[in-house]
């Protein structure tokens, strides 16, 4: 089973945190554009990707 759906684990509280996480996400997401942003963030900001800069 990839994905459970019931656990024997008793759940002691409601996961409000997770909740307030995958709003603020959504929020962001939407205020960012949606992802329409054809530039590209990594290589507007700098002279490229040098994957061998992350290495040191």
């Amino acid at each position: 089973m990839i994905i459970p759906y019931s656990t024997d684990a008793p759940i002691h509280h409601f996961p409000y945190m997770t909740i307030v996480l995958i709003v603020i996400n959504c929020i962001t997401f939407a205020i960012t554009g949606m992802g329409y942003n054809d530039e590209g963030w990594l290589l507007q900001y700098g002279n490229g990707l040098h994957p061998l800069e992350w290495v040191a």
